[in-house]
């Protein structure tokens, strides 16, 4: 079974919408091992986070990353065998 990961799709009306699904896909990516960065700043176009709009819901991502690292590799019980 293949998963469209495409964030962004269409309804039957042909309205785009925001895949609730897709983006907690990525997300899980990013936390299993992936990494984060800005494409402004990697473009040249800014050079720090300092003037830039989004920054605060930049920061949120990052809490939320962090948050969903550490909740996913946290040990609750121990095995042995």
């Amino acid at each position: 079974m293949q998963i469209d990961t495409n964030v962004i799709k269409k309804n039957e009306k042909g309205d785009e919408f925001y895949d609730k699904f897709s983006i907690a896909q990525i997300i899980g990516h990013i936390v299993i091992g992936g990494e984060t960065s800005c494409s402004m700043i990697e473009s040249g176009v800014l050079n720090d986070c300092k003037v830039c709009n989004l920054k605060n819901i930049c920061r949120k991502n990052d809490d939320n990353i962090n948050k969903m690292k550490d909740a996913s590799t946290v040990i609750h019980k121990e095995f042995k065998f």
